[in-house]
């Protein structure tokens, strides 16, 4: 039995058991689709952590450029329309801003795309769709926090339309 977490009271049950175990921290999430942006941003605020959501690459770019506030993570979907799609945003900061982590997700990549698979081997993606754990876990591990402790839940939470 697959549950969706589409409002507000269902995302508060699947995420207030984890939630407490996070310590924080501010992540620029990327995505051009406006309803993931808003899910995932709902999910990390859920779970503490402070979200700066941006629609495209330019305008991450723009923003991490600015300096005004400490961005500990930016999690980028990969395939995003303009010049700077995730893989682009990516490398002007790695060039930049050698010490702000960088991770992927996406929806868009087939397992046998050897691009995909040679970044998985490097880093692991965030594949679509995702739970909200997964993406708190994958999260955590980018950040370089302990695992958390997941309460066995009945069925799989998936975020919808993500």
């Amino acid at each position: 039995m697959t549950h969706t977490v589409g409002n507000k009271n269902r995302l508060h049950e699947v995420i207030a058991p984890i939630a407490s175990q996070s310590a924080g921290g501010t992540i620029l999430v990327v995505d051009d689709e406006p309803g993931i942006l808003e899910l995932i941003r709902r999910v990390l605020k859920y779970a503490n952590y402070a979200v700066i959501p941006s629609r495209s690459g330019d305008d991450a770019w723009g923003f991490i450029e600015q300096g005004r506030t400490r961005v500990d993570l930016v999690l980028t979907d990969i395939v995003m329309p303009g010049p700077i799609d995730g893989i682009v945003l990516a490398n002007k900061i790695r060039q930049k801003y050698r010490n702000l982590p960088v991770s992927f997700m996406t929806g868009s990549l087939l397992e046998r795309d050897k691009f995909a698979t040679g970044m998985e081997r490097d880093r692991p993606l965030l594949r679509k769709p995702f739970s909200p754990n997964e993406l708190l876990e994958f999260v955590d591990l980018h950040l370089g926090k302990d695992e958390r402790e997941v309460p066995e839940v009945e069925g799989r939470y998936a975020l919808e339309t993500v």
